[in-house]
């Protein structure tokens, strides 16, 4: 749980539980191994109270559980202009429906990390630690979505046009900034697939400091 690094491993296990394989043990015990030679830390750096605001990474992949099923990722932090940053919600879990196109997995993951990260401005905005009009940045390597997100035109997938609806208005009153960042600095992609390289979110967790 204090792991983020290790999200994907800890969630596709816990989805293998009822029929677990020889080689889920390994893969357990190698997932135990790896905690233990990486040692990790989260720092909670002081951030500026006066240029605080929230960043969301969200993730997906589309199709790679056996079922057809796919997986999303967030990360939600608080961070200041300096880009010191605490991690604040994390979660890796398997998309709520099977996604027929990247576009929808995508779409779905960023659907949920935009709600969870409303809900973390909510809560700093009841402390006063952020004003009422503070702007989530959502940061996704989706091309498709921040396209998609940028136009009015219908999709075909009709449950989808309801998701990217709610994007669309979030957007236009100002409530979410999407940014699009490239893959190799999406610090969500560790919490969606197997073998991907967590050493870019480690850094961010163990610094305490956002890249800029």
């Amino acid at each position: 749980m204090t792991r983020p690094d290790i999200s994907y491993t800890v969630s596709s296990l816990s989805l293998c539980i009822t029929h677990a394989t020889i080689a889920d043990i390994k893969t357990a015990n190698k997932a135990v191994k790896f905690v233990k030679d990486t040692p990790s830390q989260m720092k909670f750096p002081a951030i500026c109270p006066v240029t605080i605001g929230i960043v969301a990474h969200t993730d997906a992949s589309f199709n790679n559980h056996d079922d057809g099923g796919s997986q999303g990722g967030q990360i939600i932090f608080v961070s200041d202009d300096r880009n010191h940053s605490c991690p604040i919600s994390w979660r890796s879990n398997r998309v709520r429906r099977v996604a027929r196109s990247t576009l929808a997995a995508g779409t779905l993951s960023f659907a949920d990390g935009m709600d969870t990260a409303q809900f973390v401005r909510r809560l700093a905005e009841d402390i006063q630690l952020i004003p009422g009009d503070t702007t989530i940045r959502m940061i996704s390597d989706s091309r498709l979505l921040s396209d998609a997100s940028n136009t009015s035109s219908q999709i075909t997938d009709r449950r989808l046009c309801v998701e990217m609806s709610a994007i669309r208005e979030s957007k236009e009153k100002g409530e979410i900034q999407i940014v699009w960042t490239s893959g190799d600095k999406q610090l969500a992609d560790c919490l969606t697939k197997k073998g991907a390289s967590p050493l870019a979110l480690q850094e961010v967790v163990n610094r305490g400091m956002l890249q800029a």
